[in-house]
């Protein structure tokens, strides 16, 4: 059974605006699965790779990226390790403490990895963010653009695929286009 959260490609970058800039893409009335294909037949797999990621819900698309890098890195850093982790874990049991343990674990990276932004990823997924100042007691909460988790989505794969060789790449990509498509396919 075929599940689209859109009817057609223009609707999906309507309803995330930031998509349409990111993938870099014109928008058509086709449906998102053949919007894929076209895209797919003309050589754009990594536009491609980037709509799905806006095209799959988001506590399904932070799964993909976290099994898409998991693959890549099997051997990954502690922190890359653990935030990986703490976004399994949020997709596992969609939980307030595991979403923010997932952007606790995300903050203390110096710098983004894949997988620090898989983290933020799983830590947008919620309506608002708790944000700790300088370790008091006091806390922030910020609105969370619907769109954001997706983007940190696409943002990691971008990421580790710009560490690939290009024939690598497109090996990688390949197999992220088939899984979404798998998950995007899934009621």
């Amino acid at each position: 059974m075929i599940r689209e959260r859109f009817s057609t490609a223009y609707d999906l970058f309507a309803a995330f605006p930031a998509a349409a800039r990111e993938i870099g893409v014109a928008p058509t009335r086709e449906t998102p699965l053949e919007f894929v294909a076209k895209l797919r037949a003309s050589r754009r797999i990594a536009e491609a790779v980037g709509f799905c990621a806006y095209l799959l819900e988001r506590r399904r698309a932070v799964w993909w990226a976290c099994q898409n890098l998991r693959a890549l890195q099997p051997t990954a850093a502690d922190l890359d390790r653990d935030a990986l982790d703490a976004a399994e874990a949020w997709v596992r049991q969609p939980e307030e403490r595991l979403r923010a343990q997932a952007f606790e674990v995300a903050r203390r990276a110096a710098r983004p990895t894949p997988a620090t932004s898989v983290a933020y990823a799983a830590a947008y997924c919620g309506p608002s963010v708790w944000l700790r100042s300088s370790g008091q007691a006091e806390a922030v909460a910020f609105v969370v653009d619907p769109g954001l988790a997706l983007g940190c989505v696409r943002g990691a794969l971008m990421l580790a695929a710009g560490r690939l060789t290009p024939s690598a790449r497109e090996d990688a990509f390949r197999l992220w286009l088939d899984e979404a498509l798998r998950l995007a396919q899934i009621a």
